[in-house]
């Protein structure tokens, strides 16, 4: 048996009412295999760069891998199963890193930062996440 096979037979075999936790260990994953990448590399980031950066490396990485969590998805399941997938993991990703990331910001406290700001990063990092697929998509390699 295939990885297409074993995928689609694990996705018609599981109810329902497990989908939820099973998206929810693979977001898991793709976080924890970003921050893995994020701190192999952290030698490599100039000193002094600050919080910013790595937050900014760690999302590349977790868009990079729910890229290829989609491309792999694709290969052994419909379209409309990927997408339903797709549209699960990424906010859940986004949403899950964000809060994580809030309390790396504590640095900024003492401004009294409003929500408006965080609800800004929100929907820029949709906007990049929409924006890097498209040219994950388009690459060859």
């Amino acid at each position: 048996m295939g990885f297409r096979d074993f995928f689609r037979a694990k996705l018609q075999k599981q109810p329902e009412t497990t989908r939820p936790q099973t998206e929810w260990n693979l977001v898991e994953m793709i976080m924890w295999a970003a921050t893995q990448a994020v701190d192999k590399i952290e030698d490599f980031v100039p000193r002094g760069t600050g919080t910013h950066l790595r937050i900014r490396i760690y999302f590349e990485y977790l868009f990079f891998l729910l890229h290829m969590t989609n491309r792999l998805a694709s290969k052994s399941a419909s379209w409309q199963e990927v997408d339903q997938m797709y549209r699960k993991i990424a906010p859940l990703a986004i949403e899950v890193s964000v809060q994580r990331y809030e309390s790396d910001f504590q640095e900024f406290q003492h401004l009294e930062i409003p929500e408006q700001p965080w609800q800004e990063m929100r929907n820029n990092l949709y906007d990049l996440l929409e924006t890097r697929e498209k040219e994950y998509a388009k690459s060859k390699e």
